[in-house]
């Protein structure tokens, strides 16, 4: 998390102040914590069984980090929109679709929305310019988020456990310098021919990480670098 402004009080006060209350008297309490607009630049509120949005966070205009990882989360209202923000983490909540008001949120880099319910990305993804890594494991996804393709400077690509049967054509593919596909499996179709077919790739190096690949995807004279691993169900930290 970033460091806060000295004359915000600590977050920590507030994530514990959160944590014991009862579930009814939550939002009162961020409230309570939140009661002017602050200079605040980091917000974790992760852990709280909260299955709305809190109003009070928008007064933190300023946010840089916004954490709400492992609530009841499973809408985002329209007016979510943080101009400073750079890492927001959603992961492990109720999400069935996409939060789509996220993309308001220009410069975010880093989003972490794996272990929800999304089936599905939509294009408007594509609309976060700045964003270097996607973390969507763990969603029952029934394609694959071609939205991704406009993402120039997109470098990590979580996305296994997704039921994906057509994944994008290669030659969407942009000039990536790098990219890890963790966990992805045979269920993304021809997500290896993908892979193997990459025509505009910067660097001489690929990396890829895979639970299965096939021969074609070993015999890529650009992938010098496999790394077969276990994938487990964790909380990526900002």
């Amino acid at each position: 998390m970033p460091s806060l402004q000295p004359s915000v009080r600590n977050e920590k006060d507030l994530f514990y102040s959160v944590y014991q209350s009862a579930p009814e008297d939550k939002n009162k309490e961020i409230e309570k914590y939140l009661d002017a607009p602050t200079t605040i630049t980091g917000l974790d509120l992760g852990t709280n069984a909260l299955s709305a949005f809190p109003e009070a966070v928008f007064k933190c205009t300023f946010l840089n980090t916004l954490d709400f990882n492992v609530n009841s989360l499973s809408t985002l209202p329209m007016t979510f929109n943080f101009k400073y923000l750079e890492n927001l983490d959603l992961s492990d909540n109720r999400f069935q679709q996409f939060p789509i008001a996220i993309t308001s949120c220009s410069l975010l880099k880093k989003l972490f929305l794996h272990n929800n319910e999304i089936e599905s990305v939509p294009r408007e993804l594509g609309s976060l310019k700045h964003l270097s890594l996607l973390s969507l494991q763990g969603n029952p996804l029934s394609s694959f988020p071609v939205s991704i393709f406009c993402l120039r400077k997109l470098e990590h690509l979580h996305c296994d456990d997704a039921a994906c049967q057509d994944p994008a054509p290669s030659s969407k593919v942009p000039s990536w310098k790098s990219l890890a596909f963790a966990g992805l499996t045979p269920s993304f179709g021809n997500i290896n021919r993908a892979i193997t077919e990459f025509k505009k790739f910067d660097e001489e190096t690929l990396h890829v990480t895979l639970k299965e690949f096939s021969d074609r995807t070993q015999r890529n004279p650009k992938i010098t670098e496999c790394r077969y691993r276990k994938q487990r169900r964790c909380r990526n930290h900002i």
